[in-house]
């Protein structure tokens, strides 16, 4: 199966520092943040492709090994969750907009988790999602959600650890992230 997910970029307001659990990204206090409607990550994945291997490529270009490594995180915990093994074809591109500070990791890893997902017959309630694309990045969670948001901590049983759980405040109508 074969599914695309947009999803947006995030500009923290209240931003976190440090991790009190590095390996789930846990922060050591909530934050706020916003999301970008105008930089938007657009993931496309296809799953039952016959691939001998994952197939990676972020903006056209094969990721970093570190890059990688946290992509097949998020896609491994999800095959686990589906009992699927299959091998997948990912195909990512952020906004063509240049600099620091935007939160394109957030938005590549919301728009990962939702299209895999998809890709391999999950159904996956928001909460149930941002435990795993936290695994690639702390703040997908902010953009999983969209619009503005503060994430905090709490007990969550999918991973069985203390996850970051968004809860999202409606103050415009910017599109939530969703397949496309």
């Amino acid at each position: 199966m074969k599914c695309s997910a947009r999803a947006y970029a995030i500009q923290g307001l209240i931003k976190y520092h440090g991790l009190k659990n590095a390996g789930l990204r846990i922060p050591y206090h909530d934050s706020i943040s916003v999301c970008m409607k105008s930089l938007d990550t657009v993931t496309t994945v296809e799953a039952g492709n016959g691939l001998a291997r994952d197939r990676i490529r972020i903006n056209g270009v094969v990721p970093t090994t570190g890059e990688e490594a946290r992509v097949i995180m998020v896609i491994d915990k999800l095959r686990e969750i589906a009992g699927d093994k299959t091998r997948v074809r990912v195909e990512s591109r952020n906004a063509k907009v240049k600099g620091k500070g935007l939160g394109f990791s957030a938005s590549g890893f919301a728009a990962l988790g939702l299209a895999t997902s998809t890709a391999l017959g999950l159904s996956l309630e928001p909460r149930e999602l941002s435990e795993v694309v936290r695994l690639g990045a702390g703040s997908a969670v902010r953009s999983l959600w969209g619009i503005l948001n503060l994430v905090r901590e709490q007990e969550r049983p999918l991973l069985r650890g203390a996850a970051r759980i968004c809860d999202f405040y409606q103050v415009e109508n910017l599109d939530r992230p969703s397949s496309i």
